[in-house]
């Protein structure tokens, strides 16, 4: 079962990530940390669903066209958060290596 807080939302999201080619990208990150699509883009605060979410925000800036503000506005939170998530996996990346 799926924590997914307003799937009519996870459900625009996931459309318009198809609509730019980047449904694929997100179910390859989905696949390394072992959860579904909905369950990232869902507002669920559990770990693994966090620690997916904040890759796969830092997946998107990495490519270059993606800031922090319009990865909030897709994704309808706030900018501080996603800034905040992409750089926590930045941190647990280079702690890794």
């Amino acid at each position: 079962m799926s924590n997914v807080s307003n799937p009519r939302h996870v459900t625009a999201i996931m459309t318009e990530l198809d609509q730019r080619d980047l449904l694929d990208e997100l179910r390859d990150i989905c696949r390394q940390h072992g959860v579904m699509p909905a369950e990232v883009l869902g507002r669920s605060h559990m770990h693994c669903y966090a620690r997916a979410r904040h890759h796969w925000w830092h997946h998107l800036y990495a490519k270059g066209c993606w800031s922090d503000t319009r990865i909030a506005i897709l994704h309808g939170v706030q900018t501080s958060g996603v800034r905040c998530g992409r750089l926590a996996h930045e941190a647990r990346t280079k702690q890794a290596t």
